[in-house]
Formats: C-alpha cells, sequence, structure tokens
C-alpha cells in the first residue's frame, strides 16, 4: 500500500524528501488540520460580521432611498402645483389635482365645499374635500419613522 502511496505521489512531482522535510517544516497533518480548522472558524466570524454589517448597511440605505423618493415627491407637489392621489373607486394613483392656495383651502373647509375629480385610470367621478387633499400632501411630508435624536426636547 505505501508503495502505490509514493508511487503517486511520484506521478505527482512529489519526492519522500520533500515530504519529509514538509511535515518537518509544517508539523504533522493533525496538527496542520487542527491549524486550518481553527482558521477556518476565525474566517467564518469575520465573515458573519461583515454579513450583519452588510444587512444593516442595506435597510439603511433602502429607508435612504425611500426617504429621497419621498422628498422628490413632495418637491415635484410644491414646484408644479399638482398632486395624485389616490381614487376612491379603484384605489390607484389617478387622480390629479391642481392645488390651491392655503387661503383658498381655508376657504372652502370653512364652506364646506366640496371638489369632484376624474380617475385617469378606471375615468369615475368621485367627490374629494380639501382634507382629503391636504392629507395626501401632509402625508408626503411626514416621516416613516423618527429616531430619537432627531425628536426635540419638551421645555418646561
Amino acid at each position: 500500500m505505501r508503495f502505490i502511496v509514493w508511487e503517486s505521489l511520484k506521478k505527482m512531482g512529489i519526492s519522500q524528501d520533500g515530504l519529509e522535510r514538509f511535515v518537518k517544516e509544517k508539523g504533522p497533518f493533525e496538527k496542520q488540520i487542527s491549524e486550518l480548522e481553527n482558521e477556518r472558524r476565525r474566517v467564518e466570524g469575520i465573515v458573519k460580521k461583515l454579513r450583519d454589517e452588510h444587512m444593516r448597511l442595506f435597510g439603511e440605505t433602502t429607508s435612504l432611498q425611500a426617504e429621497a423618493l419621498k422628498l422628490g415627491k413632495l418637491g415635484k407637489v410644491v414646484k408644479l402645483g399638482r398632486v395624485i392621489i389616490l381614487c376612491k373607486v379603484c384605489g390607484m394613483e389617478g387622480v390629479f389635482v391642481k392645488l390651491h392656495t392655503a387661503s383658498e383651502y381655508t376657504g372652502m373647509m370653512r364652506s364646506g365645499v366640496a371638489l369632484q375629480y376624474r380617475c385617469l385610470y378606471c375615468g369615475q367621478w368621485s367627490i374629494y374635500r380639501p382634507w382629503d387633499i391636504l392629507a395626501e400632501v401632509g402625508l408626503m411630508a411626514a416621516p416613516e419613522q423618527i429616531k430619537e435624536a432627531q425628536m426635540p426636547l419638551a421645555k418646561d
């Protein structure tokens, strides 16, 4: 059996003296295997920490992208003076509303005026109160989550 092993090592270009020298330098195979196992555990720990950090950063990036999209939408509302709201019939964002001034909305709310708009998708007309429209604009400006550092302290 040993002869067959040495013959196959010889075919691979490994001499018996070279193998003995390698074992003397590196130690017995059991020790090398043990060292490799320890190295594998250490690297697995590093990989786990990096995976956790990646997931944390991915979540943070996704949150920032959502906030940027929301702010971009709000910026367009302010710049163009128009907002797209949900249809009361089909639920799609298909009702285009030209915004009025704050004083006009205040007057509409006091007098109980209702506005009628048609959905781009289903074609149905629905009645919207000024509160419905302003609530959609307000929801765009509201943060998804509030961090402790952002909350101002109450003054007594």
